[in-house]
């Protein structure tokens, strides 16, 4: 039993030991924090494979925002904060902020990786593999595809952010609207059945017979029944074509939106399709040098068609539509080898692959 009870004992003094250097250690940290400066802000700016940005832009964000930390102390300074400001530019994917124990603070820094410019008029834009946008700035330029032409985006050209969910917000938005229409359809109908059955009781009302009443006194009120009647009808048919209008173009605006919502996803299919047969470009060690253009048309409610600007001859390539465009590479592809090799690279100013399977040349 004493046993038992030493061993509880132990247990016990071992845990509140445990405690009390937790405690001190907490204590000296922050005592540490308190009176430890930092003295050096490092940057590092990782994963650079294309320089969007570097430690002296970096330096100049915080700069500006009065965060410059080199002098004070370590519990005076909010290291959220001082990721927020570097990850609010748009080419930064991820900033860790942290003070080592010898008073550097660090920043790393990891940048979004731009597979495509995208430079249409009014916007000026690096794109993402994924679909992440950000405006480009005077700091930075990386050697990417050009995407240029009379292309309309779906997207502000201030926006940073995925396209894909501009797509969703805007399709939710319209979603909304339609049920909201919806229910004011439903209003309508039933305003208007409430209107018949009205309607209903009028017709169905008689003129009571009483003996006391002579023949001509029951024309007249037979007759003013009548023009009731018949005035009831006609404010009743007016009423329903009015209510009927009413649902009809509601109806038209609720097509409307389902149109655009439509819109909106093949904007999103042709654009990611661009993006998709970018990536395969960039990782072709042939095609990665030889276009060194994309010119791309469309946008709001136009299908997207593309067309190439080759390093080699004087054509343009015209792509066509969105469909198949790794296919219509490799078409190009076996052209270069089996027709131009032979005729010669300035034969031609257009060749156009836009039609299944074929080639035409101009």
């Amino acid at each position: 039993m004493w046993r038992k009870v030493g061993r509880y004992v132990g247990y016990s003094l071992l845990w509140l030991l445990s405690l009390v250097v937790v405690l001190w250690a907490r204590s000296g940290a922050h005592e540490h924090r308190a009176s430890k400066v930092v003295e050096e802000l490092r940057i590092n700016v990782t994963d650079a494979k294309h320089v969007l940005v570097d430690d002296r832009l970096v330096r100049e964000w915080i700069v500006e925002h009065g965060l410059m930390p080199v002098g004070q102390s370590i519990d005076k300074i909010d290291l959220a904060e001082l990721e927020s400001v570097v990850e609010s530019h748009g080419a930064i994917d991820r900033a860790d902020v942290y003070v080592t124990h010898s008073g550097v603070l660090a920043v790393d820094v990891l940048q979004h990786h731009p597979v495509a410019r995208l430079r249409v008029v009014g916007y000026d834009m690096y794109v993402t593999s994924e679909g992440y946008m950000f405006p480009a700035s005077n700091g930075y330029a990386v050697h990417v595809p050009v995407i240029t032409g009379g292309f309309r985006p779906v997207f502000k050209p201030n926006y940073v952010g995925l396209q894909c969910n501009v797509v969703r917000d805007s399709i939710a938005s319209m979603s909304s609207l339609i049920i909201d229409m919806e229910r004011e359809k439903t209003a309508w109908q039933r305003a208007r059945a409430k209107s018949r059955d009205t309607m209903r009781a009028v017709i169905a009302d008689r003129v009571s017979k009483s003996i006391f009443r002579s023949a001509e006194e029951s024309a007249l009120l037979e007759s003013a029944y009548q023009q009731r009647k018949d005035e009831a009808r006609r404010k009743y048919n007016a009423y329903v074509d009015y209510a009927n209008r009413q649902v009809e173009l509601l109806t038209e605006r609720q097509e409307v939106e389902r149109r655009c919502q439509q819109t909106l996803r093949n904007a999103d299919d042709d654009f990611n399709a661009l993006l998709d047969f970018i990536c395969y470009v960039n990782e072709d060690e042939f095609w990665s040098s030889e276009i060194v253009q994309i010119v791309a048309s469309g946008g709001e409610g136009i299908p997207m068609q593309l067309s190439v600007v080759p390093r080699s001859g004087r054509f343009v390539v015209d792509m066509g539509f969105t469909d198949n465009l790794m296919g219509k590479l490799n078409i190009l592809q076996r052209f270069y080898d089996k027709v131009l090799d032979n005729t010669g690279w300035d034969k031609y100013r257009t060749i156009s692959l836009r039609y299944d399977g074929q080639v035409v040349c101009r």
